[in-house]
């Protein structure tokens, strides 16, 4: 398990990622409430014991899409994808000009587009309820729907990295 920032590193490992191996870290129960954990959807993180806040890596969520569009062929996700994309390619040219957010109609357009996509989802998978990977596809849609705002929290707080891949695309520089 890996926890740290820009500034430091810290790996622990543990035979198995469960509970047990945070509790015996003992990090993430020292987080204050107003600090915000980036993770790859780690369900644990949303334990109530801790205070902290969660953010979920866009990135992984681009690839969960791109697995879904490959495994299903439907269109839906791959248009989450491509406006996950385009939104972070948009919030680093806000960034650029020194916006520190987007505004409150982008946002509110922004998760339109997600509820249309959504629907979209749900729709082509009732068609196909049999079809290879359409369980994998219903869980991508309930998570989404679950933590969405987890996973775009940085659209409207720029501070917020839209990744925990590298430095560039967390800073958005």
């Amino acid at each position: 398990r890996f926890y740290g920032d820009e500034t430091i590193a810290y790996y622990t490992a543990h035979g198995k990622k469960d509970m047990a191996g945070i509790d015996e870290d003992n990090v993430l129960a020292l987080l204050a409430s107003e600090t915000v954990v980036m993770h790859d959807h780690n369900t644990l993180n949303y334990n109530k014991k801790f205070s902290f806040g969660n953010i979920e890596c866009s990135q992984h969520l681009e690839r969960d899409c791109q697995k879904n569009t490959d495994d299903t062929q439907h269109e839906w996700s791959g248009k989450m994808k491509k406006l996950i994309g385009r939104t972070i390619k948009e919030r680093n040219a806000a960034i650029s000009r020194g916006d520190t957010a987007f505004d409150a109609p982008y946002i509110r357009s922004f998760h339109e587009k997600v509820d249309e996509y959504l629907s979209e989802g749900w729709a082509e998978n009732e068609n196909e309820k049999e079809k290879y990977g359409a369980e994998y596809e219903r869980s991508l849609l309930r998570r989404i729907k679950k933590y969405r705002m987890n996973y775009f929290r940085w659209l409207g707080d720029f501070s917020l990295p839209a990744t925990n891949n590298s430095l560039r695309d967390a800073s958005g520089q």
